[in-house]
């Protein structure tokens, strides 16, 4: 099981990454997308949908955790937890929900 810290480390280390490697150049030509952020390895994946950006960081890093973050909006933040089923916590409006997706 993933403790709260091993999800916060995930969510602040993929943060940091976007901040200072990724944010520029995804916001000028990815705006609205997702990215998917493994920050163990730096590796990041664009989709049009936070599916399909988790599949592609799933694939490369199976049983990773991945951060997923919409561009351009800080608010549209999702941790997906890559371990066979994919738990989704979703912050939104300071508001916390958890979804199991199957």
């Amino acid at each position: 099981m993933v403790s709260a810290v091993d999800t916060n480390d995930v969510a602040r280390r993929a943060e940091i990454i976007y901040a200072d490697r990724l944010r520029s150049d995804l916001e000028r030509d990815h705006r609205n997308e997702f990215v998917a952020i493994e920050p163990a390895s730096g590796d990041f994946y664009l989709g049009k949908t936070p599916t399909e950006a988790m599949s592609q960081s799933r694939a490369a890093h199976p049983g990773c955790l991945s951060f997923i973050i919409r561009v351009g909006h800080t608010h549209a933040i999702q941790l997906l937890l890559l371990l066979g089923r994919c738990w989704k916590v979703d912050y939104a409006a300071m508001n916390l929900t958890i979804e199991c997706v199957i």
